[in-house]
């Protein structure tokens, strides 16, 4: 349990720093680039690591896909925007911080 906690603590930080990135990254199509996913293990404020990824976005909905074949699919959730559910429904909000959305 523990360790699926840990995975969508990661998932959700991944997408996050993704969507923050995703600006500064080269487009390959117009709803799809390719970019860096860092890992942020559960309760830690730094990453652990990085790997190459692919942030796709196709009418709200954003898909992750790590190089190592790990993927996040995060459907929009309620009425405000930025609020997403991952394909397990764990909710997964946006953190603010000066200019960049973690």
């Amino acid at each position: 349990m523990t360790e699926q906690i840990v995975g969508i603590t990661q998932g959700i930080a991944i997408a996050l720093s993704i969507i923050a990135l995703s600006a500064l990254a080269v487009p390959v199509s117009a709803d799809t680039v390719n970019a860096r996913c860092d890992i942020y293990p559960k309760g830690v404020d730094h990453a652990s690591g990085s790997i190459p990824c692919t942030f796709s976005q196709r009418q709200g909905y954003i898909r992750i896909e790590r190089e190592d074949s790990i993927s996040h699919d995060l459907s929009p959730a309620g009425d405000t925007p930025g609020n997403y559910v991952d394909q397990s429904g764990h909710r997964v909000y946006p953190l603010l911080t000066g200019d960049i959305i973690q």
